[in-house]
């Protein structure tokens, strides 16, 4: 006998958007949440990296030294790239 998949309690306006999408997209209901839910956890990660980035900013000497690394690779990727490439 398979095992059932977990329960997931949710609001009636929220199962009723999830039924009216399924009509829209042609997903089913287990879609469309993974979709959503992949959706959040990218935005989140977005969220980290920039918060993140304006910090980096923030700090004068961290930012400087974030940089000239950033020009130092440039400058590698530059003259490890053929010129008639």
């Amino acid at each position: 006998m398979g095992t059932q998949p977990p329960t997931i309690r949710v609001t009636s306006e929220t199962r009723e958007e999830l039924r009216s999408m399924t009509k829209q997209t042609g997903k089913s209901q287990q879609e469309l949440l993974e979709d959503a839910v992949k959706a959040y956890a990218r935005q989140l990660r977005l969220e980290r990296f920039t918060d993140e980035y304006a910090r980096l900013q923030a700090n004068p000497e961290l930012w400087s030294k974030k940089q000239q690394e950033a020009a130092n690779q440039q400058a590698r990727l530059a003259r490890a790239v053929p010129v008639d490439a």
